[in-house]
């Protein structure tokens, strides 16, 4: 019985992702952003059929990101502060991420254990998959950047070598905090 429980909140937990992915792909929230609307605005707005966008947006109230009131959605204080692209910070691109690069990967784990060897194209991305995973790097190294600006003095030092490369997102925080560094 455990083990099912166990078994049961993983298949929950990544419907939950996926349903926040989709709805992040749809642009829900930035659709959402002037004010609510109704089922079929918002159906209107997305381009997409009404039956299936009720079932998208059924699926993030019931998640706590969007609310309904009447016959109309309406984005939560969360997905305001992080989806829409208005708020203080913008997670769209790390859940962009998720969506496209990391969770069709994780798909394919079982085929690339038995094969020995990676079956998604790991790192072999297209330009527009480059771009999805620049822009969620950037996301996710942003806290550590600027952790260590705050934990490290670098006004001491003339020069910073980012020897790891990637998107500079530690090289723009410093060059920010400490503007006589080269």
């Amino acid at each position: 019985m455990r083990r099912a429980l166990s078994r049961f909140s993983i298949w929950l937990r990544a419907s939950c992702a996926k349903h926040v992915f989709v709805a992040g792909e749809l642009g829900i929230f930035e659709k959402l952003a002037d004010g609510p609307a109704t089922l079929e605005e918002l159906a209107t707005r997305l381009g997409t059929p009404r039956r299936t966008t009720r079932i998208i947006a059924d699926a993030v109230t019931a998640l706590g990101l969007l609310e309904r009131h009447g016959d109309k959605y309406q984005k939560s204080e969360v997905a305001q502060a992080y989806l829409s692209g208005r708020g203080p910070t913008d997670m769209r691109p790390f859940i962009r991420f998720w969506n496209r690069l990391s969770y069709k990967r994780w798909l394919t784990l079982e085929d690339s254990i038995r094969q020995g060897q990676g079956v998604a194209g790991e790192f072999n991305f297209t330009a527009e998959e480059q771009k999805i995973f620049s822009e969620g790097v950037e996301f996710f190294s942003a806290g550590h950047a600027l952790a260590l600006a705050a934990a490290y003095d670098f006004s001491r030092h003339r020069r910073v070598l980012d020897l790891g490369g990637g998107t500079g997102s530690f090289l723009k925080v410093l060059l920010q905090r400490y503007p006589q560094l080269q």
